[in-house]
């Protein structure tokens, strides 16, 4: 199970709105439970300022991630996983999606086994809709949830 915390969903909905027209994304960082069995979703970061985006493609950047999330670790919260938005769409991961959060799965220096993938899209202002995917180092992902949710 994932949760994520209202400011997470202002947030991702809040830069999903700023990019007018364009993708945008960035990092979840929060809290594991104690069997790993469900994760709480503290913060949804805003696209670092070398990300590229365009109104179907998002390439996040790192500027400034590798500070947030050593000052995140400190406080006990962990890198979970991805965000980015699709504007006007439905939020269904693309193979592209699919094979990106496979590849963070997969690769150790992430230190996430299990991570997250949250696309929001639909009306952002009026309706948002978050699809939430999470990978794992089988090969496989598990397509969680459609979760509405206003802002």
């Amino acid at each position: 199970m994932v949760t994520f915390s209202s400011n997470a969903i202002r947030d991702m909905v809040a830069a999903a709105t700023a990019a007018k027209g364009n993708e945008t994304g960035g990092v979840l960082i929060g809290r594991y439970s104690s069997d790993f069995s469900s994760a709480w979703v503290e913060k949804a970061t805003a696209a670092p300022s070398d990300s590229e985006a365009g109104p179907t493609w998002f390439i996040r950047g790192r500027s400034g991630l590798d500070w947030l999330l050593r000052r995140s670790w400190s406080a006990g919260s962990h890198y979970l996983g991805e965000w980015h938005s699709h504007p006007a769409y439905h939020p269904s991961p693309s193979s592209d999606d699919l094979q990106a959060i496979q590849k963070i799965a997969e690769d150790r220096s992430y230190r996430c086994q299990r991570p997250i993938l949250a696309i929001i899209g639909g009306s952002f202002e009026k309706d948002p809709l978050l699809a939430v995917t999470l990978g794992n180092r089988s090969g496989r992902t598990e397509r969680l949830a459609d979760i509405r949710n206003g802002p």
